[in-house]
């Protein structure tokens, strides 16, 4: 089997075997920032490539190598009034979880803003931005 590599513009070959967090530690920080270029590029292309595959699945055609499985999930009713008071009555209020802003805004709509805005706090964090 043929190992992927990726090539840059400048014609340097970059295997997944230099990938690997040990060889990753000691690459410098423009063949680094190379890389993670390319990683983004690539991981949108891979998003393509599955979501069409998916498509072809769902079409009832087959491939050598990917199967479309049934997967069960475990959940929470989360809009049961009933069970979240019995929770609460027998667990106290930490067994059960206020929604997110944007979902309170979606179910409640403009009446529930004023209220959102009095206890909304705001956390930051660190993230990567690609120019």
């Amino acid at each position: 089997m043929n190992e992927i590599t990726l090539i840059n513009e400048d014609g340097e070959k970059m295997t997944f075997a230099n990938m690997v967090p040990a060889a990753l530690e000691k690459t410098d920080n423009e063949s680094l920032e190379e890389l993670g270029y390319m990683a983004k590029i690539l991981k949108a292309r891979f998003k393509d490539i599955d979501a069409e595959i998916k498509k072809r699945l769902e079409d009832g055609q087959q491939f050598g190598r990917v199967e479309y499985v049934e997967r069960t999930k475990k959940m929470i009713p989360q809009d049961d009034n009933d069970l979240k008071q019995q929770f609460i009555f027998k667990y106290g209020y930490d067994a059960v979880e206020l929604k997110s802003p944007t979902q309170l805004r979606k179910q409640f709509g403009k009446a529930i803003e004023e209220d959102l805005e009095a206890i909304t706090v705001f956390d930051t964090t660190n993230a990567v931005k690609w120019n």
